[in-house]
């Protein structure tokens, strides 16, 4: 991984033994440069994530270093769609370290597929936070968690 990208994290307050992980974990993160590194701290602050809130997130799920910008945008887009808060995306990430590298599109599948059963917006948005792991779920576990309720 990038020397800048090391002391960057190592600044953020990842121990350095964490910071070596990611790579063991996410290939992708040796192409990561600083540029990218700044762009996932930032987007997490606006989030209004603690530093030792990202540092966690990325200890947990080394994908987020490398996580393409645009899929952060486009699960954004998602969430606010469904009228999540700022305060809504911040649970949702410190129980779910997941949500930004998931797929949008299996999201939008859950979504769709709630929304054919009659579920209105506010309340997908509710069972979403009250079950944080059914927005990363395949379509196929998250009918039964939906089902089962």
């Amino acid at each position: 991984m990038d020397y800048e990208v090391c002391l960057r994290l190592k600044d953020l307050g990842m121990k350095l033994e964490d910071v070596d992980d990611i790579p063991k974990y996410d290939v992708d993160a040796y192409d990561v440069d600083i540029k990218q590194c700044d762009f996932v701290v930032d987007f997490l602050r606006k989030k209004d994530l603690s530093e030792k809130e990202i540092c966690n997130l990325l200890k947990e799920n080394p994908y987020m270093i490398s996580v393409e910008k645009g899929r952060c945008l486009v699960i954004d887009d998602i969430l606010n769609g469904l009228g999540f808060l700022k305060k809504d995306k911040k649970i949702l990430i410190n129980s779910n370290n997941y949500i930004y590298t998931a797929s949008p599109t299996e999201m939008d599948s859950i979504i769709k597929y709630m929304k054919s059963i009659g579920y209105n917006k506010e309340e997908i948005r509710n069972k979403f936070l009250d079950d944080t792991d059914l927005i990363t779920d395949t379509l196929e576990d998250a009918k039964i968690k939906i089902l089962r309720k």
